[in-house]
């Protein structure tokens, strides 16, 4: 009941920062529900009658005569069940162990992807004024004046935000023409080159080709490989050459009319325009012809003095009257929005990890006092018979170390098994990789040595002739 008590006491404490951490809004009065009441005396009676039972039980079994003579028994009852208990948690511990290192790593690789173009220091300035959208060449060229910018482009949408799908037409594999639905968004000239994508085969949109903007289309590697262009040899040696001059049309309308009729010109190296929990799909990176069109300006700067260009990039704004907020977000951040999950998973592991240490700690401290206890005169005898402090600790360490390596023999193949599904959920995943183990087993033998190493050094260093009389 004291330990409901401080817990509800924490709970009101802590709620806010857990809703935070958790990205939750959970409120206080959500636990006065009545299942929820309920829930919570069902379980702390369960608890304290469990958790009592023993004992109880325990120290019923004594025979009332050897009691009043003080001859109760000294073992302590069952050892194995205390041995038991601590090995379970230790076990949990290093799960916990694992699964924090094994979700931090995928984490890290989802972070650290190569996404198949340059997402550092991009500004994605969202264009909401529609005078601003037609007026973007003259704005991109003002913009430019700014020392630390380097480059400007336009385009509809971007990786990290939603994209159009729409109904193509293009030239199959048997030279017919079929109709597939297919991820696009609308770029101008700069977007490829300024974005860092890599042309694998063809060339990108160019301004002195007067047709591009009606007959030219890019597509990525994908769909090249998807709508049948390119054949299995060619697909492992990157050659798409197949794929240049395909037929492919835009905006198929109800009657089979399109708006624009054209052929492939370039082949853009896949990239992840979405979360890496996804394969990468077709995309058509359509050339706009629509100044409407322009709603995301996306503006490449250096890595210094960013607000101060950002500064400049919000006058520059305002001087072409945008009449909007100066709406922004840079793009590496959107794209982290997609791993919120993730990172919620890993900080929640961290806290629960530690939690379940620390638990297991105090269990594997309260075994080591009671079997030092228990082995006082054993221990005093194996010093008059000329056993060292060092040889007694050793002895005890060893035993513990058993403990451990049962522990991790338990918890480790269950981490394997359960981590490595989880990761399945990832198309683009990090390997379990053995150095994690090899790592939670060395963590969980070091976090044991030094919690009982204290009790064990101080019982070792006892008295011989105290020891011997200890009752």
């Amino acid at each position: 009941l004291m330990a409901l008590l401080i817990s509800l006491i924490l709970v009101v404490l802590l709620l806010p920062e857990f809703n935070l951490l958790a990205d939750k809004h959970i409120l206080l009065s959500s636990m006065l529900s009545p299942h929820i009441v309920l829930g919570i005396v069902a379980l702390t009676l369960f608890i304290g009658v469990f958790s009592g039972s023993y004992p109880a039980f325990y120290l019923s079994s004594f025979n009332p005569a050897l009691v009043i003579k003080g001859q109760t028994d000294q073992r302590g009852g069952n050892i194995n069940l205390r041995k038991a208990l601590v090995v379970i948690q230790f076990a949990i511990s290093v799960f916990m162990v694992v699964g924090t290192m094994v979700v931090n790593s995928q984490l890290r690789y989802m972070q650290t992807t190569d996404p198949g173009f340059n997402k550092e220091n991009v500004l994605v300035m969202i264009v909401r004024d529609t005078t601003l959208r037609k007026s973007a060449d003259a704005f991109r060229d003002e913009v430019m004046k700014i020392p630390d910018i380097t480059g400007v482009s336009f385009s509809s949408g971007d990786p990290g935000y939603d994209l159009g799908i729409q109904v193509m037409r293009m030239e199959g594999d048997s030279g017919k023409m079929v109709d597939k639905a297919v991820n696009n968004y609308f770029v101008n000239y700069d977007y490829i080159p300024m974005m860092g994508m890599k042309m694998v085969e063809g060339r990108n949109y160019d301004r002195s080709m007067g047709s591009d903007e009606k007959e030219a289309f890019v597509v990525n590697e994908t769909a090249a490989r998807r709508f049948g262009w390119v054949d299995s040899a060619s697909q492992k040696k990157g050659d798409f050459t197949s794929a240049i001059g395909k037929k492919f049309y835009f905006g198929i309308d109800l009657k089979g009319g399109a708006s624009r009729e054209g052929r492939i010109v370039g082949i853009v190296k896949d990239f992840h325009y979405a979360s890496l929990h996804n394969p990468i799909e077709p995309i058509v990176l359509l050339l706009m012809d629509n100044p409407l069109q322009r709603f995301f300006f996306n503006i490449r700067m250096k890595g210094n003095n960013q607000e101060k260009t950002i500064a400049g990039i919000d006058k520059v704004r305002q001087a072409f009257n945008d009449h909007y907020p100066f709406e922004y977000k840079f793009l590496d951040d959107s794209l982290r929005e997609y791993y919120k999950g993730e990172q919620k998973i890993s900080n929640l592991f961290m806290i629960f990890t530690v939690l379940t240490i620390f638990i297991a700690v105090l269990g594997l401290l309260g075994l080591s006092s009671f079997l030092t206890q228990q082995r006082t005169r054993e221990i005093g005898v194996r010093k008059v018979m000329g056993a060292s402090g060092t040889d007694i600790t050793l002895m005890f360490i060893r035993q513990f170390s058993i403990w451990v390596v049962v522990a991790n023999m338990i918890a480790l193949p269950l981490a394997y098994y359960f981590m490595g599904k989880w990761l399945e959920d990832f198309t683009y995943r990090t390997h379990l990789q053995a150095w994690i183990f090899v790592l939670s087993f060395i963590l969980s033998l070091m976090v044991a040595l030094f919690t009982v190493s204290y009790r064990v050094i101080q019982a070792s260093g006892i008295n011989p002739a105290q020891a011997v009389r200890y009752e």
